[in-house]
């Protein structure tokens, strides 16, 4: 099997998906459902209300509803990731409209193969989790969570 044996339609254009692209979208979308949200593979448009995108398509879209608050996964697999072409991708583009009542929260998900991380700048986890996926196990191998998600979480002293 080659590496670019599959192909995708978006209209009347054909893409070629590597095959550990289609391991890194199944390994997302199988963690996301396990944390029950509802996944929307390469939606060219929002299929929520609330929410919009252009010029933009996430490689997986999910949402789920917790605490009351609906909560937003954009989740992009890159097999070789690089800076300069995540730094590309529309994402800015993604605009929420606040509702009464209900908070909303998105998350940011880049998707890479083991031993990539490397090429990455650490500043892209101010916006981005990641998530490293073992290709061979087809699992997730480590989730590092986005950096703002961190500085949220509030140390409590432990009194004696």
């Amino acid at each position: 099997m080659h590496n670019a044996d599959y192909q995708i339609s978006y209209g009347s254009c054909r893409v070629a998906e590597s095959y550990l692209h289609r391991i890194l979208k199944a390994v997302s979308m199988r963690t996301l459902r396990e944390n029950s949200y509802t996944i929307y593979p390469e939606p060219e448009y929002s299929p929520i209300q609330y929410l919009s995108w252009f010029s933009y398509r996430p490689d997986i879209f999910g949402v789920r509803s917790v605490e009351g608050a609906d909560e937003y996964a954009f989740v992009e697999c890159e097999t070789k990731p690089r800076m300069k072409r995540i730094l590309s991708k529309n994402y800015l583009s993604i605009s929420v409209q606040s509702r009464l009542a209900k908070e909303t929260r998105s998350r940011m998900i880049l998707a890479i193969p083991t031993g990539t991380l490397r090429n990455l700048d650490t500043k892209i986890r101010e916006r981005w989790e990641i998530w490293i996926i073992n290709q061979r196990l087809g699992e997730t191998d480590t989730m590092l969570p986005c950096l703002s998600d961190i500085r949220e979480i509030s140390i409590k002293p432990v009194s004696s």
